[in-house]
């Protein structure tokens, strides 16, 4: 309404637009800029003027223009409402609604300017990273009452929220690039506050809230950054009855451990914080729509004997691998009965299905028999509670399928490709493909680069059994590798999730974008749209792009980068790692970041990656280019920005598995470990670094082993190279030479070796594990001999020179010298050098001989 920005709804007039049936079933879908989330391609959701109400709704996908924009057309990506963020009394109103992925260039990812009640605030964005604005990912300039405000980003300050009033409001998992992960600017009343984060590295400011007045709040199990820092739960803010460490300044506060649930909203019965607060400063109800105790709790949740279920009830796909679990959190007086349902039919233990009578129902080996209805009714001895219903759906992909028909519901009639399912599918729904390589079918998302899989929509795209057997296969050009023939393999809008496969020889135009890093030149494996497209679970291999040979912003989890180039960050660019192992990729036309460049690096290992001249560059350190940290994880050497580093060799037994020894066992964090290991393996607690868990009592089993030797024959102190291989899961490699020199882990490339002695050496290669601990071992002798003095023989004079010949010796290196006269000091000059010779007869001519007198001599090494 500014005659600058689409909006999909405009609600001009004071009037209430409501849905029948909810927010899970009535969706206003806006539209990312497809080239910059945030441009003039975008649509945002809903425009709403003073005394309008909009209820009822997921508001998704919306966005708005950049940063040379007029600035209402830059705030507020889901929805933007009329009344000055200043005023304490927003008259439009969204209430009931869920507010999702959205962005904004400027405030307000989620929403800007408005009064919401009773509505989730999840994953959206205020970014702008070219003009560097950014605050309020979530929410700005506004009033939240009874909100869930969670995992959203803001570039800037205030990843929930800025200069917003929040009354009753759980502030989750949010975070910011700079101030106040949680909330920034704003007047809290009973609202909890938790795992919110700043990645600030050079302030300390707070990963909490930052220059708020609180009454009746926790705050608490927040995070910053910067190591130098020694509150990370708020700066510069006014308490009053509340809970948080260290404990505020101010009346009735306290800093004992609140003792929340596992949701980090719901308060253990045991907890300080109940009957703590004060009752003039409560008002409405808590956020499950209870009232009240006088006195009333602290935080958003007021303690009651009858159960209570977090809302909505979700699940986590891969958890454990291959199956999905729904978690459910129950609040009130223990003990706890609980009953699941699926279309209405009750689930009871039976192998396919676990846990059913525990708040975690586990579908083990998932298919798409499994879509439907869940429920969960919990019950207690104060009374029975139900939860919402969460739906499942799902869409079968068989490359070898003979009757694809939409909505590829079941095997018998899955789509053939991939991007066919997601075509049909709508968000929240799930595409279950089975194994094969799915090197056909795709979709142009920007310019006319080809995506051999695009996620445009917030789907999950998984295989049924992990990344071995299943394959998304891009193409490079044949003739530049990438140019106006490559094909990328996966495109992942905001929200969507790829899990558990093999992305291979994609790859991107070699120009075209208008900006550096645009999603025509990077990302040559996955491009993501935002740092909420999530790949967990996948190899990416052998992929090539400008920017980000493997992938190119988005969140990695658990996965393995390896064999990738790219000019900057020939692994990744721009990303967020979680429990990744990043090695062996290359820079390979100049630039850096072989590694990494730009992006956070948690719990992982990046290591043996390397630039055009072949020196080690695991991160770009220039400061050319964004900034990489790193926290809890391995890389080449020091100077990298973050906490908690180490620096040394991980000691791989194969491309990506850890030994036993391994100096990267258990000292990850386990804040940043989700998921499974990439062999489907529970993360430990702490978890180790890279994408492999190291569980020496899983690795068991036969093991079969092999060496090769590149040659069996050569002199003293010459390299030597060999490879050694195994089958089986093996806690530890090594590798014994014969002259008491022995080696542990040295990975799947080969290793190097030098003998100072001639004679005849036995090389063993050795693979352990919990059932072989005296080790598999094969060997190859390999025959050192030592250096012949060369003999001259046979001087002829010539017409044109003189003439010798010795014999060589294979692998010798010789310099040929001559000199006019042996009186000292000797000036020899070099005539010939012959390196690496094959052996036989070497003819040496001089043709500058004369009838003067000339020495000669040959030197071997």
């Amino acid at each position: 309404m500014d005659n600058t920005i689409t909006n999909r709804v405009s609600l001009n007039k004071a009037l209430t637009v409501q849905s029948v049936n909810g927010p899970s079933v009535t969706i206003i879908q806006g539209a990312y800029d497809p080239t910059a989330t945030n441009g003039p391609g975008a649509v945002r959701c809903a425009w709403l003027t003073n005394n309008a109400v909009l209820s009822g709704f997921t508001l998704r996908g919306g966005a708005t223009r950049n940063y040379t924009s007029t600035l209402q057309s830059r705030n507020g990506g889901g929805v933007f409402g009329t009344t000055n963020r200043f005023n304490v009394s927003p008259s439009a109103t969204v209430t009931n609604c869920l507010i999702t992925l959205n962005a904004a260039a400027n405030n307000g990812g989620g929403a800007y300017q408005v009064l919401l009640n009773n509505c989730t605030i999840a994953s959206n964005t205020a970014n702008d990273g070219i003009a560097g604005y950014g605050s309020g990912g979530g929410a700005s300039g506004c009033i939240l009452k009874n909100c869930m405000v969670a995992g959203n980003y803001a570039l800037i300050a205030g990843g929930g929220t800025a200069y917003s009033f929040l009354n009753n409001c759980a502030i989750n998992g949010n975070s910011a690039g700079l101030q106040a992960g949680g909330v920034y600017y704003g007047t809290l009343n009973n609202c909890t506050v938790t795992r919110n984060l700043s990645l600030s590295i050079n302030y300390d400011y707070s990963g909490g809230v930052g220059y708020a007045s609180l009454t009746n709040c926790i705050v608490y199990s927040n995070q910053e950054s910067d190591s130098s820092g020694v509150n990370s739960n708020y700066f510069n803010c006014i308490f009053a009855f509340s809970c948080s460490a260290p404990v505020p300044s101010g009346t009735g506060n306290i800093g004992a451990d609140p003792q929340l649930l596992a949701d980090g909203i719901h308060l253990a019965i045991t907890s300080p914080c109940i009957g703590a607060g004060l009752a003039s400063a409560a008002s409405g109800t808590d956020i499950d729509g209870q009232p009240w105790n006088n006195p009333p709790s602290i935080g958003c949740d007021e303690w009651q004997s009858a159960p209570v279920v977090s809302a909505p009830l979700v699940y986590q796909i891969n958890t454990p691998a291959h199956g999905f679990t729904f978690n459910v959190i129950a609040g009130g007086q223990l003990p706890f009965t609980f009953f699941w349902s699926k279309d209405g039919a009750s689930i009871q233990d039976d192998g396919h299905h676990s846990n059913s009578g525990t708040a975690n129902l586990v579908v083990n080996n998932f298919g798409p028999d499994d879509a439907g209805l869940y429920q969960v009714v919990v019950s207690n001895a104060f009374g029975v509670v139900t939860s919402q219903v969460a739906q499942v759906v799902i869409h079968a992909v068989d490359a070898a399928g003979a009757n694809p028909v939409a909505p590829y519901s079941a095997w018998a009639t899955a789509a053939t490709n991939i991007q066919d399912a997601i075509n049909t599918a709508s968000a929240g729904d799930i595409v279950l493909v089975t194994n094969g390589v799915y090197a056909t079918g795709g979709k142009v998302m920007a310019g006319d680069l080809t995506n051999r899989v695009a996620l445009d929509r917030v789907v999950t795209v998984m295989s049924m059994n992990g990344y071995a057997a299943t394959t998304i296969q891009g193409a490079w050009d044949s003739a530049s590798t990438n140019g106006p023939g490559a094909v990328r393999c996966a495109w992942l809008t905001n929200g969507a999730v790829l899990n558990g496969f093999t992305l291979q020889n994609g790859a991107t135009r070699a120009t075209g974008d208008i900006y550096s890093s645009g999603p025509l030149e990077s990302g040559g494996g996955v491009w993501c749209s935002s740092t909420n497209g999530i790949v967990s679970n996948c190899v990416l291999s052998n992929n090539s792009a400008i920017y980000g040979g493997g992938i190119k912003s988005g969140t990695l989890n658990n996965s393995l980068v390896l064999f990738n180039q790219a000019g900057y960050g020939g692994g990744t660019y721009n990303t967020i790692l979680n429990n990744c192992t990043v090695v062996y990729n290359s820079s390979p036309f100049g630039g850096t970041g072989a590694g990494t460049c730009g992006g956070i690096i948690y719990n992982s290992i990046v290591v043996f990656n390397q630039t055009k001249s072949l020196t080690e560059d695991d991160y770009e350190s220039t400061g050319t280019f964004p900034i990489v940290l790193y926290y809890n994880s391995c890389t080449s050497r020091g100077g990298v920005a973050g906490t908690g580093n180490i620096f040394v060799n991980p000691q791989f037994v194969d491309l990506f598995h850890i030994g036993s020894a391994s100096p990267c066992v258990g000292v990850g964090s386990i804040l940043y470990a989700t998921g499974t290991d990439l062999d489907g393996e529970t993360w430990l607690n702490p978890p180790s670094m890279g994408c492999d868990e190291m569980v020496v009592s899983n690795l068991v089993g036969t093991l079969s082993v092999n060496v090769h030797a590149y040659e069996t024959n050569l002199l003293v102190n010459r390299y030597a190279t060999f490879a050694g291989s195994f089958t089986g899961r093996a806690s530890e490699i090594t590798w014994s030479f014969g002259d008491e020199q022995v080696f542990t882990n040295y990975g799947a490339l080969g290793i190097s070796h030098l003998w100072t002695n001639f004679g005849d050496y036995v090389v063993t290669y050795t693979a352990y594990n919990y059932d072989n601990p005296a080790g598999v071992s094969t060997n190859i002798t390999v025959h050192v001999q030592p250096l012949d003095v060369p003999q001259l023989q046979s001087a002829v004079l010539l017409t044109n020179g003189f003439q010798f010949q010795f014999a060589g010796q294979l692998d010798a290196n010789y310099t040929v010298q001559y000199s006019t006269n042996l009186t000292p000091p000797v000036a020899w000059q070099t005539l010939q050098n012959i390196y690496f010779s094959t052996g036989g007869v070497y003819q040496i001519t001089d043709p500058a001989a004369t009838d003067a007198t000339r020495f000669y001599r040959v030197g071997v090494q």
